[in-house]
């Protein structure tokens, strides 16, 4: 299922696969041998970075058994280059937080903050280059502005709205935009939790069961570990990307492990099937137990892939691991189809020109056409 021509993924190659196994193993005299057996042969000042980020997680699972191991000394230092990072990272988002809860915006933190601060027995064994933060799709704009006046900054470009074009609408059709703070962090502001599914309804149950952690005694807001462990799922095998990170592989291991005896996997199938996720959620999960050995219960994955009665679903997906035309084609019409639940297939059909002409900011049909034939189906969306 895995090859190791797969870099570009979020899929690990061979010897990234042996680091991952020294990174999840719970027993920790196989974790340091199979540790001390990747480090012999690695060159720690030339890490491809998928390989760099899990440096702080292999320096926990060898800390005890390989302390005398000559790389140790370096492996330290990227664990608490993490930890440092992290606390940085924290101390400029809990004021952003706060301030948007005095403005009436709720708000929920995504991705590596909740993993390092709550899942990981330690914050250096998870590296984070930025924050994420979720707020509700109709608190978009207000977000965006109050980011502005507390001196926060785009790093794009905003797009050139059309005269008479409703910018809210324009700005539906993409999941987020990232900011640069005032005091250099990066915060990507997301008001969809995943780019595959811009629907406004979509993370009302994401909301309606948002949990509490801790971090450093401040107390935030983040997603169920059902929700958690779908969005860390759906993202990790995303192939947008110049190189591979495989660490979404054991983001999800140590979730389940520290509370896979809580999760309510049948509430993750039904979240997977409602956002139409079920082809991608039951592969994952699959490379997932294959890979790492996470308790994944066999029957799970099973029942996502039964649910998916189209072929759109599969085509997707594999526009997330491939530039063929047809899927990176499906990749796009479906993102549609989640946004117009309501539709029906000749609306869509009827529809679907005006949404490339809204999420791509374009005047005309015509412009359209020339995009596709400038670009070519396979680079589009």
């Amino acid at each position: 299922m895995i090859s190791d021509g797969e870099f570009h993924s979020g899929l690990p190659n061979s010897r990234q696969r042996l680091l991952l196994n020294a990174c999840v193993e719970p027993d920790l005299r196989r974790a340091t041998a199979l540790g001390e057996r990747w480090l012999d042969g690695a060159d720690l000042e030339h890490l491809d970075g998928g390989s760099r980020r899990m440096m702080g997680l292999l320096y926990y699972q060898l800390a005890e058994g390989s302390a005398g191991h000559p790389k140790m000394a370096r492996l330290k230092a990227y664990f608490h280059r993490n930890w440092a990072s992290n606390q940085s990272h924290l101390i400029q988002l809990v004021p952003v937080v706060e301030s948007l809860e005095r403005a009436g915006i709720p708000s929920l933190v995504l991705k590596g903050m909740p993993l390092a601060f709550s899942v990981y027995p330690h914050p250096g064994m998870r590296p984070m280059a930025d924050s994420d933060l979720l707020v509700p799709c109709a608190a978009a704009e207000a977000a965006m502005d109050h980011l502005t006046k507390m001196g926060a900054r785009r790093t794009d470009r905003p797009p050139v709205i059309p005269r008479g074009w409703d910018p809210g609408v324009v700005l539906r059709m993409n999941h987020g935009v990232n900011f640069i703070l005032p005091r250099g962090d990066q915060l990507d502001l997301h008001w969809y939790s995943l780019e595959e599914c811009c629907n406004r309804d979509i993370d009302d149950s994401f909301w309606a069961r948002r949990v509490p952690f801790t971090a450093e005694g401040r107390r935030l807001n983040t997603l169920a570990i059902e929700d958690h462990l779908l969005h860390v799922c759906v993202h990790g095998l995303r192939a947008d990307r110049a190189e591979s990170s495989f660490r979404w592989l054991a983001d999800a291991t140590w979730l389940i492990r520290k509370r896979g005896d809580s999760i309510r996997w049948d509430l993750l199938v039904e979240e997977a099937r409602r956002r139409m996720l079920s082809y991608t959620v039951a592969k994952a999960l699959s490379i997932l137990a294959e890979t790492t050995g996470a308790a994944v219960p066999k029957e799970v994955p099973a029942s996502l892939e039964a649910q998916v009665t189209t072929k759109l679903e599969r085509w997707a997906f594999r526009g997330n691991l491939a530039t063929s035309p047809r899927s990176k084609g499906a990749t796009l019409w479906l993102r549609f189809v989640r946004m117009t639940p309501t539709y029906n297939r000749w609306q869509r059909l009827r529809k679907f020109p005006d949404y490339l002409r809204r999420r791509w900011t374009m005047e005309s049909y015509g412009a359209i056409a020339r995009h596709f034939v400038r670009k070519g189906l396979g680079r589009v969306g």
